[in-house]
């Protein structure tokens, strides 16, 4: 019995462990981390537009992902010249996103 459990747990956990792309949580993370207060920064709207696997300078996987959508800043921020209120919202379209696989997952760059 214990084998069997073990024989059907195995490939699941080999899968999921070996994931070959980026999840939409990842993707979304790395697209906040590119704007001011990114902590005060929310998507409203997310659309993956294309996303393609490339080579980086060190033969480091990676992929590219172009997003469209929504952000909307739910705290005041202050930027380098600017005050950004809350409630702003702001659309974006092929925004270029790029995720590094890592050790521990993917990450930005």
């Amino acid at each position: 019995m214990k084998k069997a459990v073990i024989g059907c747990l195995l490939p699941i956990v080999l899968f999921c462990s070996c994931k070959s792309r980026p999840s939409d949580e990842e993707v979304k993370h790395c697209l906040l981390k590119q704007y001011d207060c990114e902590n005060a920064v929310q998507l409203s709207e997310f659309n993956i537009e294309n996303s393609r696997e490339v080579t980086g300078l060190m033969g480091d996987k990676e992929y590219e992902f172009i997003v469209s959508g929504e952000v909307e800043w739910t705290a005041e921020c202050s930027s380098f010249l600017q005050v950004i209120h809350a409630g702003k919202k702001e659309r974006f379209s092929d925004k270029h996103v790029f995720l590094v696989k890592m050790d521990h997952g993917w990450g930005c760059p």
